[in-house]
């Protein structure tokens, strides 16, 4: 046991921790039947390109969630269930989950920028680019740099017990200052925020908007693409009057049936786009980008505050702060408030997926 914060703060700490107890069982039992529901309904775009990352992060949300509510319901039901061991599994599932959901982002549209840089290579899945293109790999790599990364939890995590001024004991779940030292544990913070939170949402914002660039940069080209044993032509708009006459004739030819072609056409895989085709797909290609930057934008807005007042409390220790302890416990319930909003922010983005799939099938 320990004599924890400031004897003083101890009554703030109660009835802070009491209110958002209450409120994040709320908020967390109202976010789960959405996400399963959620998770249920990618089925509808299970041809699309982000279908497996986000069945990953779905998972991993789903993982989190029930972390959080078995930790908060457990001891008035199983009060026998709570101890080191749990605290040790806990705080090992909720941050891999997060990892594994923050960098999930990363590879997911890392592999949107690759097939962008690399349009024709998708079709050769080896090399680097091949194992870009294998969303399972992918997850997996993702899942076991977790794994490890977030091991030390096993290790050095434990359940800490304060003493209030009635007597009563304060459980938390803490590193074990038998193993760490105050600098120590400052550090093992610091990375911990910037290697599961910083750095992939940076890597997020990153590879988002070097899409956004590099698709502008590409749309300003009227591109007829002909693909014949994997040949890449490029036609630039002013020549595209005498692009036209020459592929009218394989135009009108890809209209009679099947069995009147000859074998050279139908074995060709040759297919013209029209500039209007092209510059609407490029439209709607720019439209899902700065989507998907909007919403790594929002991660980042969202889990940042939460997790850099953690930060600053092992720096300077504001729970024994008497000028600062009031504020830190009351921001400390808010932005957490805040954290959990990046669950139902999934499905946000899940929805407009859906949306946009079914459109095309109405065209």
């Amino acid at each position: 046991s320990s004599s924890g914060p400031a004897s003083n703060s101890l009554a703030t700490w109660v009835f802070v921790s009491q209110l958002q107890y209450w409120v994040v069982i709320v908020v967390v039992s109202l976010t789960l039947p959405f996400l399963i529901f959620g998770f249920r309904r990618l089925r509808l775009i299970r041809r699309s390109h982000y279908f497996h990352f986000l069945v990953g992060i779905c998972i991993a949300n789903l993982v989190s969630l029930s972390t959080i509510l078995f930790d908060l319901i457990t001891p008035s039901i199983f009060p026998s269930v709570k101890g080191a061991i749990t605290c040790k599994a806990s705080m090992f599932l909720m941050n891999t989950a997060a990892c594994f959901a923050n960098w999930t982002f990363v590879v997911m549209f890392a592999q949107r920028f690759a097939i962008l840089l690399f349009p024709l290579k998708q079709m050769m899945q080896k090399g680097c680019i091949g194992f870009l293109l294998d969303a399972r790999r992918l997850l997996i790599v993702v899942l076991l740099f977790s794994i490890v990364t977030q091991s030390w939890a096993l290790l050095l995590m434990t359940e800490r017990v304060y003493i209030d001024e009635t007597g009563q004991p304060m459980v938390t779940c803490e590193t074990d200052p038998t193993k760490l030292d105050p600098k120590t544990t400052t550090w093992l913070s610091i990375l911990e925020m910037l290697s599961t939170y910083l750095l992939p949402f940076l890597c997020t914002l990153a590879v988002d908007l070097g899409v956004l660039v590099w698709s502008k940069h590409f749309t300003t080209l009227v591109i007829y693409i002909i693909c014949v044993k994997y040949t890449l032509f490029i036609v630039y708009n002013k020549e595209a009057t005498d692009a036209n006459k020459f592929f009218k004739g394989v135009s009108n030819a890809s209209t009679k049936p099947k069995s009147k072609r000859s074998m050279d056409q139908q074995e060709s895989g040759m297919r013209i786009q029209s500039a209007e085709s092209v510059r609407l797909c490029n439209k709607k290609r720019g439209k899902a980008i700065r989507r998907c930057l909007l919403m790594a934008t929002v991660q980042v807005l969202i889990n940042l505050p939460y997790h850099t007042l953690q930060v600053f409390d092992e720096i300077y220790d504001f729970a024994s702060d008497q000028e600062w302890f009031t504020f830190y416990f009351y921001a400390d319930a808010l932005l957490y408030l805040l954290y959990l909003i990046q669950y139902p922010a999934v499905l946000v983005h899940i929805e407009f997926l859906i949306s946009d799939s079914d459109r095309n099938k109405k065209k």
